[in-house]
């Protein structure tokens, strides 16, 4: 019985499987080597092999390669150049400076994005992998939260929470979960933010028992957030700090009391704070 020969395009397509798509590609009709940008002879397999091992086309794929590292090396530099800046507290607007642009183009050899490229495509990346490494560092371990306020610049309610790990053999890793805007400060924004945030550290579902204990101050609105939180934080306990304790019995003494020795204690008081 004759040899029945197998059909162009299978055997193309073997060729491309054994010798990978990166180096080689078909249409069914043709053999083409990507590197070298040519047709190659296809009749015999030997054929292809030689072709393979031509100083030519081992140049060209050693081309190929160095191109694509830097290509690499070169989209990872915006990234990284954004989360120094980001980590350094320096603002991203200080790139506009056109001394400062300069210099970092000088020595690094990079082009400098603008302050709006890096917010529009590389802040989201850096946080995205900062909070991957956040929530690999927690993972299952028990944890304290802390929420306190501020006021900015403008006037607005700022809410930072701050959680840490509780581990029985090193210190406490703390980290700045997020910070929020309040429209208001009331128990019910309060317990709502803890809520959110812990959604934001465990997005597969919130462990309510890995939650240890909540630090806050003494106000009455947290305090009441803390008694409805515990409905669904069995295990958490309302720890309110203690600078924030001595300064209201300070306020409370001082009312009453005009002797100096308090006007120390206050000073005393704001160096805890």
């Amino acid at each position: 019985m004759p040899k029945v020969k197998s059909k162009p395009s299978k055997k193309l397509i073997d060729l491309v499987n054994e010798y990978g798509s990166d180096i080689l590609s078909t249409d069914n009709t043709v053999l083409f080597c990507k590197a070298c940008g040519k047709t190659i002879n296809h009749e015999k397999k030997y054929f292809v092999y030689q072709h393979l091992q031509t100083a030519k086309h081992k140049s060209a794929t050693e081309k190929i390669n160095t191109f694509v590292a830097d290509s690499s090396s070169k989209s990872q530099f915006p990234t990284e150049l954004c989360m120094a800046f980001i980590d350094a507290g320096i603002p991203l607007w200080k790139l506009e400076n056109k001394s400062l642009r300069s210099f970092l183009e000088k020595y690094t050899k990079q082009h400098i994005p603008s302050e709006s490229s890096l917010r529009k495509h590389y802040i989201d990346n850096n946080f995205n992998n900062v909070m991957d490494r956040v929530r690999r560092e927690v993972a299952y371990n028990k944890i304290w939260i802390s929420i306190d306020e501020t006021i900015d610049p403008v006037g607005r309610f700022v809410a930072n929470v701050v959680i840490g790990t509780l581990e029985a053999d090193q210190p406490s890793k703390e980290y700045l979960l997020t910070s929020e805007v309040l429209e208001k400060s009331n128990s019910s924004t309060i317990a709502q933010l803890f809520t959110s945030s812990l959604a934001v550290l465990w997005p597969e579902g919130i462990r309510h028992e890995n939650v240890l204990l909540f630090v806050t101050d003494a106000a009455p609105y947290m305090k009441k957030a803390a008694g409805a939180l515990k409905v669904l934080f069995p295990n958490m306990l309302h720890l309110t700090c203690l600078a924030h304790g001595l300064t209201y019995t300070y306020i409370s003494c001082s009312s009453k009391y005009t002797h100096k020795d308090w006007a120390n204690g206050k000073k005393l008081n704001i160096s805890y704070e």
